[in-house]
């Protein structure tokens, strides 16, 4: 499969460029055929840049900030002659640029989305659009944030990844927490607990094997942690326009 990888970061060292590269490695691990596409700008010369072309990857890049109709013509033209399978926009500036870059074009898209503010209007208007046939939520919360944005919940999935925890008990862990905390609660129940050092290697396999064990406690730990958990930005900013309306 020919996949087409977009995002508006000008550097590769961006956590989001650095997903991406992570994503298109492992696919090409799986034997399609990726193509990056960054936003032009400072990193034209950047070490980053020629390393994934040493590796095989296609890269090009689009200025991609604002409305540039040279760019997003340039752009169209680049996919078409790219023959690409499937597009995958990452963040909501890439799927913005890619969308109004292609329209007429039958390229089925997929969105990306890794933050809990609700989106600008134009973006929900464009993820509920037929072309984006999927988006990938890092988080259940961002689901449940697009959902609430009115986005079909059928279209998103969730790409969390299930990462294993675990507890080690030290001498004094007890005698310093146990009085301030919940140990039964806060201290371990999200994760096996290491007692010794004999018991380590078999309860950390145990954990790598099954990491969905301690799921449904982790995420009931998570809401009790953090307050209005996906709409946390959203009460941030009311709050702040309350302050500057008084």
């Amino acid at each position: 499969m020919k996949i087409l990888q977009v995002a508006t970061h000008k550097r590769v060292t961006r956590g989001g460029a650095i997903q991406m590269v992570r994503l298109a490695r492992a696919l090409q691990g799986r034997g399609h055929q990726v193509t990056l596409v960054f936003n032009k700008g400072s990193q034209e010369g950047e070490q980053g840049i020629t390393q994934l072309r040493k590796e095989g990857f296609t890269v090009a890049l689009f200025p991609m900030d604002g409305l540039n109709l040279h760019a997003m013509l340039s752009f169209r033209r680049f996919v078409t002659e790219g023959g690409f399978h499937v597009i995958h926009a990452h963040r909501d500036p890439a799927l913005r640029f890619v969308f109004f870059s292609l329209m007429g074009l039958d390229v089925p898209l997929v969105a990306q989305r890794g933050t809990t503010y609700r989106p600008r209007r134009l973006i929900r208007w464009i993820m509920k659009s037929p072309r984006v046939f999927w988006i990938a939520a890092v988080a259940y919360a961002v689901k449940e944030t697009l959902v609430g944005s009115e986005v079909p919940p059928d279209k998103i999935r969730v790409v969390y990844l299930d990462r294993p925890l675990l507890y080690l008990q030290t001498l004094d862990y007890e005698e310093r927490y146990g009085h301030s905390i919940d140990l039964k609660t806060w201290g371990f129940a999200a994760g096996p607990l290491v007692k010794d050092k004999e018991s380590f290697r078999g309860t950390l396999i145990e954990a790598l094997d099954h990491p969905e064990t301690y799921s449904d406690v982790r995420r009931k730990m998570a809401a009790h942690l953090f307050y209005n958990p996906g709409h946390a930005t959203q009460k941030a900013v009311d709050v702040i326009r309350e302050l500057l309306d008084e």
